[in-house]
């Protein structure tokens, strides 16, 4: 752990956000940073040795806030997804392969004002991974659509104060996406339960509302017991 955190020092400024997936298929963890101040994505390349190289895959990141990893376009190959609160844009890198990947940036939502945070998941159930993404400066969370090459926007709420942070999960057990955020001058958590289907309708709950800047959340069954659990560092 601590020469991991000497890396990251070393080369960026101000790393805000961080995931963990094996990124070059040779069995072992890398890590994507995403840098506010310094405006940028790279990723740290583990070895077998404990000791770690890095790559710059964006200096144009602008206040990159958010990082998440999946197969965003189904070629078996592990993608980026960025959120940049200082340019309002989603950025996604496509990964080309090898254990040196080459990687293919596309500006996949622009507009979305002050984008904080982005969590991946299929929410339509059409086999594609989606995205879920807060605007903390819009009061805005939204899904977009992966259509294979063009991304649509559905809101899911907008006039929540400040969405910090997103994650999908099935909350109530039913089989459907929901989706859980935790506003951060709002003072709350909220989930929207799914109903499923390819456009699926959203029954929002707020579970807290006395949470003094909910800034992070994460979602897991401490007691074994299908109950669900929220936790928030604030």
């Amino acid at each position: 752990m601590k020469k991991i955190l000497i890396v990251i020092l070393v080369f960026t400024l101000c790393a805000y956000a961080a995931d963990i997936a094996d990124l070059n298929s040779d069995g072992l963890n890398d890590i994507v940073i995403g840098a506010f101040e310094a405006n940028e994505v790279r990723v740290f390349w583990g070895n077998s040795n404990g000791e770690w190289t890095s790559d710059l895959l964006s200096a144009s990141s602008s206040e990159c806030i958010g990082i998440d990893i999946a197969d965003f376009n189904g070629d078996g190959l592990l993608d980026i997804a960025a959120a940049c609160a200082g340019s309002d844009i989603i950025q996604i890198f496509y990964n080309q392969g090898g254990l040196s990947p080459e990687w293919v940036l596309l500006e996949a939502v622009t507009g979305f004002d002050g984008v904080h945070d982005v969590f991946a998941g299929d929410i339509d159930a059409d086999g594609d991974i989606d995205i879920v993404a807060a605007a903390s400066e819009g009061d805005e969370v939204a899904w977009f659509r992966n259509d294979g090459t063009e991304w649509t926007k559905f809101s899911i709420e907008t006039g929540i104060d400040y969405p910090c942070k997103v994650e999908i999960s099935d909350i109530d057990l039913d089989g459907n996406v929901d989706i859980i955020c935790a506003a951060w001058t709002g003072n709350l958590v909220k989930v929207w339960y799914g109903s499923g289907g390819t456009t699926p309708s959203w029954t929002a709950q707020v579970i807290d509302s006395t949470i003094n800047g909910a800034h992070g959340i994460s979602v897991c069954d401490v007691d074994a017991m299908e109950t669900w659990i929220f936790l928030l560092p604030h």
